[in-house]
């Protein structure tokens, strides 16, 4: 049985990047993806500078500039109007958002052969290699497995598995908040954030329209279906006096987005020829705006030690080196999606000191 590829699991934004990036380097792989059938999911990306400079070595930079919109800020209100802050542009910022199907289907164009409704169904490790059973009754060979599975990622626990170790930690931890999404087609200029006690409302521009993310806290268990998502919204979001928000809930679209915030924090990364990426290992709140940028960098990062280090036989030993050095971006970035979240919708009496805190000019978002 031949042993020389790299399989990847999940054809998500940190798959296909990875992909991109073993197909330049000219590193065989094979990518399964559990649907049978492409969805839509998710609304928007924002795409910063780490993010651009690994879509840049990808060749899909354009796409992102020419598809995206700058990430312009004008400010942030409470629901009553009143301005908590207001942002003077930066020139130096080039960030952009762009709608997530279209960089995922820039992604795919360049990644042929996508086996679509696989998964593993059981692994075998050798000295020098990896044995995968797949759903299908196929057996293959491997060097590494990479899960890019997402947040509810099966290939983490192989891991856990394999490992044989007792967490000290939840590997997905709920942020407290849930989110609906929908993408609406006029465009708005006054592009802002809105904080209010329990709930916060993000509205960006995208390429046919404007994306707004309706933050709330709630309990673990609060679940919003597809038939109760625009009763749900104007239950929650009507007291927002923004005529934007308020033209927007007169004419909620059919297609709502709802999500429980969570983040991935496994202890484990890897372990021997797996190995994780992406949102399987550092799933992050939409209002950190990293969790692309950190996808599309681990991609990148990753086939570098692949090609170094793939046939020397040291490549366990660097993936060790690499996942800890990983850890730190990841944990920063961590630590600022929960600040932000926690900011954005305090409770009482922390809403009081958040709001006297802003009107200082040292205060950033």
């Amino acid at each position: 049985m031949e042993t020389n590829k790299i399989l990847i699991v999940g054809a998500g934004i940190s798959g296909l990047s990875l992909a991109i990036n073993l197909k330049s380097c000219n590193i065989p792989f094979q990518i399964i993806e559990k649907q049978k059938h492409w969805s839509k999911k998710g609304l928007a990306l924002a795409i910063q500078v780490e993010g651009l400079t690994a879509a840049a070595n990808m060749g899909i930079l354009n796409t992102i500039k020419n598809h995206g919109k700058p990430r312009n800020l004008k400010g942030i209100e409470n629901k009553n109007g009143t301005s908590l802050k207001q942002f003077i542009n930066n020139p130096s910022d080039k960030s952009f958002v762009i709608p997530r199907d279209i960089l995922h289907e820039e992604l795919r164009t360049k990644v042929p052969n996508i086996n679509m409704g696989i998964q593993i169904s059981g692994i075998k490790e050798n000295n020098d290699s990896i044995n995968v059973e797949f759903n299908n009754g196929n057996i293959a060979s491997f060097n590494l497995i990479v899960g890019a599975d997402g947040i509810n990622s099966s290939t983490r626990n192989l891991i856990i598995n394999q490992k044989k170790y007792k967490l000290n930690r939840k590997d997905i931890i709920y942020s407290g908040s849930v989110l609906w999404g929908i993408t609406v087609e006029k465009k708005y200029d006054k592009i802002i954030e809105v904080w209010d006690k329990k709930t916060m409302c993000a509205m960006y521009p995208v390429e046919n329209g404007t994306v707004f993310s309706f933050f709330r806290k709630a309990p673990i268990n609060f679940y919003s279906p597809p038939e109760n998502r625009t009763r749900d919204i104007k239950k929650y979001f009507s007291s927002y006096s923004q005529p934007v928000i308020q033209e927007v809930l007169e004419d909620l679209p059919e297609d709502i987005f709802f999500d429980r915030v969570r983040y991935s924090r496994p202890y484990v990364w890897n372990n021997s020829r797996i190995t994780l990426i992406g949102d399987a290992c550092h799933s992050l709140s939409p209002l950190s705006g990293l969790g692309a940028n950190l996808a599309m960098a681990d991609a990148e990062g990753l086939s570098h030690i692949i090609k170094k280090y793939l046939n020397d036989g040291n490549l366990l030993n660097k993936l060790y080196e690499f996942n800890a050095k990983r850890k730190i971006p990841a944990d920063k970035a961590y630590q600022l999606s929960k600040m932000r979240t926690k900011r954005g919708m305090p409770g009482f009496p922390e809403i009081l000191f958040r709001n006297i805190k802003m009107k200082n000019s040292y205060w950033e978002y």
